[in-house]
């Protein structure tokens, strides 16, 4: 329409009504549209069936969109929640006399359904927020997208082939603002009102005011009972008579392919077999057809059409419940996974960039010793000009091929030096020096030395205060590094490996956390294995806490925090505990950033209630749910004992009120309303709680380091700060 993209969207029920009207004209540009919203939503009173002229007032909307990816999920997202509701929410009350403001809970009977197309921002939409719709009692459905045309009872109505014929003839164009109400509204809207905003040329301003309320006077003669009801019972969803039963023969007639009687009695015969499939899994996967034995489908070619689409795929698969539990079960793991990889390369791609930066480090820190055992005083490693030839000389081929790939412009790959040589024997190095003399170019030369010397005076291409920050808040290094560059991930292995090597240390981490009941025989059964599962876990819990700060978007002030640096230091302290008292799986090398770290076997852990539990002691907490037979929340006590934190948590489940902490939505107590609720995970009193590690803040192990006979890595500044905290 004159250069412009409008869409109609609409929603049907089976008693012959439709929501209220939904026009967007999408695909606009920044500076048609130059304002920082990707949608601008504007309400128009009148724009509904008996509009226009009409003394109808009831509201419909027009939507303008940017032209983006996500343009079309954002406006079927508002769609949802601003024109689908509320019609749902007017027929329940209509019908059954319940008012969605009360804040009463929706009964049950009066759950609805909901079908769109398969379209992928329709899709998108929905597994976006699938408790919206969860919390509202609607069961949002697709369509097979490739049967839309001939099952969707939207598309079977007759509305859209009446709209496509009034298009043709309607218009107000030849009608004066001043005598349409809804065309005096948009021409004052786009002239001085709230579409001011928008930098539309004359004639597209002219063809929306033009259109608009002539679509008001079309969706009068195409939206009738009559029409919108059409579908519904072509599709077979209702009978022709009483407009309430579905009609077997009415859905099975969609079919290209004539039904057989052998083929209609597979399917009755199957009928509840592949209805209890649907119910348990919101979907039903060809291979569940394969092995009742129906025909595959068949292309324009007589060809089987295999329909191998899995979650990923969701608006290619054959017609789904989009907010089925185990259908947003698949999703999230989907999600989960992808999360995880993108986070393994990322963190692969670190690890490798400071590798990089830590040879050349080395390099730089090798030619400055080499100056300080020449007497040569070097008040830094960027003063590597002091160098001479000989110095170069003495580095390896590898080491010159990394300092010339970190410092010379020329050389940005290692191919590029192929083929080049460093020159090992005197002769070669006597050649090579009156090589420089006469300043022969590099690449006649293609001596490596002679390269790597030239440039030595060259900023480094990497930023190595940065990186090494970096690498400070993924692994933690101590405060004050030391002169052979040790950081804690070296430290920290050290300290995982003490559990098992230092029986004094080991001494000290049992009494400190008071388990000496639960590890009898620890100095005899410890052994490599353990020190290697260890040494594996420190790995582990290093790279989880940094996904955890940069999924909850902790910045980088808040990372360099002391009790974040503290933490990150002590891992070791943690992984050791932790294996020691086998509170950890079997094999923590095969779970990935999904799976849990803690063991199932909650007998290694000490229950909060019982006469083990140290409850003046300060500390961590587990819940474990002993319904679905794992560990779900964790938890922290500083000022309290466990078991008054955990009548704390008790009364706040027990509220009826809803609250902002999901633990309490996901647990609420039993006799709570709140637990009747499809967002219940289950209910508070299935909950166990076990200490995790607990300790006395009085011993005097807190505050010093493993080194003096305490348990934890502590530098002299964390002292200071755990004292005057």
């Amino acid at each position: 329409m004159n250069g412009m993209r409008v869409k109609l969207s609409f929603s049907f029920n089976a008693i012959g009504a439709s929501s209220p009207l939904y026009i967007t004209v999408t695909g606009l540009t920044d500076e048609e549209m130059p304002i920082e919203e990707d949608m601008l939503v504007v309400e128009v009173p009148g724009l509904c069936v008996g509009g226009g002229v009409g003394s109808n007032d009831q509201v419909g909307y027009v939507v303008f969109t940017k032209k983006n990816s996500g343009a079309d999920q954002t406006r079927f997202e508002h769609y949802h929640k601003n024109d689908l509701k509320p019609m749902i929410d007017k027929y329940r009350e209509r019908l059954y006399n319940y008012d969605s403001d009360s804040g009463a809970a929706i009964p049950r009977e009066l759950f609805a359904v909901a079908c769109s197309d398969g379209g992928l921002p329709q899709v998108k939409a929905v597994a976006n927020d699938p408790d919206f719709f969860i919390e509202n009692l609607i069961t949002m459905m697709k369509q097979n997208a490739a049967r839309t045309g001939v099952e969707q009872p939207a598309d079977l109505a007759k509305v859209f082939k009446v709209i496509k014929l009034c298009t043709k003839t309607y218009t107000v164009s030849n009608i004066d603002p001043s005598d349409h109400p809804l065309k005096k509204l948009l021409w004052e809207a786009f002239h001085s009102g709230e579409l001011t905003c928008l930098n539309l040329n004359d004639k597209k301003k002219r063809s929306l005011i033009d259109f608009i309320p002539s679509f008001a006077d079309m969706a009068g003669k195409a939206l009738t009972e009559r029409n919108i009801r059409h579908g519904f019972i072509e599709s077979g969803m209702i009978d022709q008579d009483k407009h309430k039963y579905p009609v077997l023969t009415k859905i099975l007639g969609t079919c290209k392919t004539p039904i057989t009687i052998e083929l209609y009695n597979k399917f009755i015969s199957n009928f509840t077999r592949l209805y209890k499939v649907m119910l348990e899994n919101g979907h039903i996967p060809d291979e569940y057809y394969d092995e009742l034995g129906f025909p595959k489908d068949k292309d324009v070619n007589g060809n089987d059409v295999l329909r191998e689409a899995g979650i990923s795929q969701e608006s290619q698969q054959r017609s789904k419940i989009l907010t089925h539990p185990e259908q947003s079960r698949l999703r999230k793991k989907r999600l989960d996974e992808l999360k995880a990889k993108r986070q393994r390369i990322e963190t692969e791609k670190r690890e490798k960039e400071f590798l990089k930066i830590k040879d050349v480090i080395d390099i730089r820190d090798r030619l400055s010793n080499m100056l300080f055992q020449d007497n040569v005083m070097c008040l830094d490693t960027s003063d590597l000009q002091l160098c001479t030839f000989e110095h170069f000389h003495k580095l390896r081929a590898p080491e010159l091929v990394k300092f010339i790939l970190a410092h010379d412009p020329n050389f940005t790959t290692k191919s590029q030096l192929d083929g080049w040589r460093k020159g090992q024997s005197e002769s070669d190095k006597e050649a090579q020096i009156q090589a420089l003399h006469n300043e022969t170019p590099n690449e006649e030369l293609k001596c490596t030395t002679i390269v790597a010397f030239r440039c030595r005076h060259l900023p480094c291409k990497y930023d190595l205060t940065t990186q090494l920050e970096a690498e400070e808040e993924v692994n933690g290094n101590v405060d004050e590094p030391t002169p052979a560059r040790a950081n804690v991930a070296e430290l920290s292995l050290q300290v995982a490996n003490k559990f098992s090597s230092c029986d004094a240390w080991l001494f000290s981490v049992i009494e400190f956390f008071g388990v000496r009941r639960m590890v009898l025989n620890a100095y005899e059964t410890i052994d490599d294995e353990m020190k290697a599962k260890a040494d594996m876990l420190v790995k582990i819990l290093r790279q989880r806490m940094q996904q955890l700060m940069n999924s909850r978007g902790v910045d980088k002030k808040r990372r360099e925090h002391w009790v974040i640096n503290t933490a990150n230091k002590n891992l070791a302290v943690v992984a050791a505990y932790m294996v020691l008292l086998n509170h950890v799986k079997n094999d923590v090398s095969r779970l990935d950033e999904t799976n849990s770290l803690l063991s199932l076997d909650t007998s290694k852990f000490v229950d909060c209630r019982s006469s083990l539990s140290m409850n003046s002691h300060i500390g961590a907490y587990l819940y474990y749910d002993t319904n679905i037979g794992e560990f779900i929340r964790s938890g922290k006590v500083s000022a309290k004992g466990f078991l008054d934190r955990h009548e704390e948590h008790a009364k706040a489940a027990a509220r009826e009120a809803s609250s902002d902490n999901k633990f309490y939505t996901l647990y609420p107590t039993k006799a709570n309303p709140r637990s009747k609720s499809t967002l219940a995970k289950g209910v508070f009193e299935s909950l166990t709680q076990y200490e995790a590690a607990s300790f006395d803040m009085s011993n005097g192990c807190v505050n010093k380091d493993f080194a003096d006979g305490g348990v934890m890595i502590l530098s002299d500044a964390d002292k200071v700060n755990i004292e005057s905290s």
